[in-house]
């Protein structure tokens, strides 16, 4: 029995694949699971049309994220200042939230989870390397100085 894939399944193939199946499977597991669809002329054309959709829709939101790339790469290094002991230790610690809020107050608008810290939450002052992930194909890196706020008090 011929089938297009719907979601990607790892041993059947990538979504929009027409693969042969063993039609018990295909009736029993992927059809009632809305995995496959029959591989018909009608649902290969509804299937080819609703593609092209969902072809620019991806584009788009590729195009949106190098956007949203460019801009975090035109603020270069991002300054957080938070309370810190005499060692450098952040009390508490710097956290993707932290560094989303820091940048939607310059007029990013960036989700928590678009961002990584390789080495998990920030939590000694200096200079660290976030990754900002917009996309899945688009990966960049971003400079966190984190200062202490006394320091910063005293010196003003």
């Amino acid at each position: 029995m011929k089938v297009i894939i719907l979601s990607k399944l790892e041993n059947l193939g990538n979504v929009g694949e027409i693969v042969k199946v063993k039609s018990g499977y295909a009736r029993n597991f992927l059809i009632p699971n809305e995995k496959v669809i029959l591989a018909t002329k009608e649902n290969i054309e509804k299937y080819k049309i609703s593609k092209m959709v969902l072809q620019k829709k991806i584009e788009k939101k590729l195009e949106l994220a190098k956007l949203r790339g460019k801009k975090i790469q035109k603020i270069g290094s991002l300054d957080i200042f938070c309370k810190a002991s005499l060692e450098g230790k952040v009390f508490g610690s710097v956290t993707a939230r932290d560094i989303s809020k820091k940048l939607f107050s310059l007029g990013l608008e960036v989700n928590k989870k678009e961002i990584q810290l390789p080495k998990g939450s920030i939590k000694t002052l200096g200079q660290h390397s976030v990754i900002f992930k917009p996309h899945k194909e688009i990966s960049m890196e971003l400079k966190v100085n984190v200062f202490s706020i006394d320091n910063f008090k005293k010196n003003k």
